[in-house]
C-alpha cells in the first residue's frame, strides 16, 4: 500500500496468499490450534474461537514501549480469548483479559509510563455484547455484564445485592401512596355519641389496588379532652378501624381493611362525657398505597 504527499491511498494492491485486510492491517488469523499465540509485529489479531478457548501472549513489538494490539473475536462463541502481557506487566490492572461475548472487539495500548507498565483498554465495542431482544447493559464495577429483557409487567430497579445492580421485579411490588384531604377545617367534637365528621366515596372500579388506608389527622385533645375517631361503612355495620386520642398532635387511624364494593366511608367521632372543654379535630386526610 503507497500514499501521496496527504497521505491518500493511491495504491492498494489486492491482497495475496490468502491474506485480508482489516482495518488498513494484514490480520494475523488465528485459532485453538495456535493457541498459546504469541503476538510479534501484527497490529490485528482475528480470533476464531469456536472450538476452544485461545490463549495470547502480548508482546512489545519492536521494543516500542506504546504497543497496540486490535483483537476481535470471529464468531458467535463465548469460549474465553485470553489476553496475557509479558512477565512483570499487568493489563487493564490485571494479570490477564479475557473477552467473553460472542463476536467481541478490543483495542489494547501498552502503557509504558506506568509502574510496572500497564495494558490499558482503548476501546471495546460493548453493544456486542447484546444479542437478544431487549438486552441491558449495565457496569458491575469491573466491567459491563448484560441484563437480560424481563417479563411483560415487570419494571427495573436498583438492588445493591444484585451483580450488575439492577433487577427485574413486578411492577405490581411497587407501591405509590395516594392521599385525599376530607377535613380541611377544624371541627369541635361536641357530642358523647358517634357523630358523623366526614365522609369519602368509594368507587371500587378506581380503588380496588388501594391497600394499607389511613386517615392522618390532627388533634387538639389535652389531658381530660379524649375521644374517639372510627371508619365504617354506610350501614355503619362494619368497623375499618378506630383510635382514642388522648394527646395533642398528629395521629394515624390505620384501616384493618377496605370495601370490597362500591360504598361510602363514614368518618365519626365522639368525645368522652366527663370532660369540661370540647376536643378538636383539625385538617384529616385518607392516605392508601397503589
Amino acid at each position: 500500500m503507497s500514499y501521496d504527499s496527504d497521505q491518500v491511498v493511491v495504491d492498494n494492491p489486492a491482497p495475496t496468499n490468502g491474506q485480508i485486510d482489516y482495518l488498513g492491517y494484514t490480520p494475523a488469523i488465528i485459532d485453538t490450534t495456535d493457541s498459546p499465540y504469541t503476538t510479534g509485529d501484527v497490529v490485528v489479531i482475528l480470533a476464531k474461537s469456536d472450538t476452544g478457548a485461545i490463549a495470547i501472549n502480548l508482546t512489545t513489538k519492536d521494543n516500542t514501549a506504546n504497543t497496540t494490539y486490535i483483537v476481535k473475536r470471529v464468531d458467535g462463541s463465548v469460549n474465553d480469548i485470553t489476553l496475557a502481557p509479558p512477565a512483570g506487566e499487568t493489563i487493564n490492572a490485571a494479570a490477564t483479559l479475557t473477552l467473553t461475548h460472542p463476536n467481541e472487539i478490543i483495542q489494547v495500548m501498552r502503557n509504558a509510563d506506568n509502574v510496572p507498565p500497564d495494558w490499558e483498554i482503548i476501546s471495546s465495542d460493548t453493544t456486542l455484547q447484546l444479542t437478544a431482544k431487549g438486552d441491558i447493559l449495565s457496569y458491575n464495577g469491573t466491567t459491563t455484564e448484560t441484563i437480560p429483557v424481563g417479563p411483560n409487567g415487570y419494571v427495573l430497579v436498583a438492588d445493591a445485592a444484585e451483580s450488575s445492580g439492577l433487577k427485574w421485579i413486578a411492577a405490581t411490588s411497587l407501591t405509590t401512596k395516594i392521599a385525599y384531604h376530607i377535613i380541611t377545617m377544624a371541627v369541635s367534637i361536641t357530642a358523647t355519641t358517634w357523630t358523623d365528621v366526614a365522609y369519602f366515596s368509594w368507587d371500587y372500579s378506581r380503588y380496588s389496588t388501594y391497600f394499607s388506608g389511613t386517615v392522618t389527622f390532627w388533634a387538639e385533645a389535652a389531658v381530660g379532652r379524649t375521644f374517639d375517631i372510627r371508619v365504617t361503612d354506610r350501614t355503619k355495620t362494619t368497623t375499618y378501624g378506630s383510635v382514642t386520642v388522648n394527646s395533642t398532635g398528629i395521629w394515624n387511624l390505620s384501616l384493618t381493611s377496605l370495601p370490597v364494593a362500591d360504598d361510602y366511608l363514614i368518618i365519626s367521632a365522639q368525645r368522652d362525657a366527663n370532660i369540661s372543654a370540647d376536643p378538636i379535630l383539625i385538617s384529616a386526610q385518607m392516605e392508601f398505597l397503589v
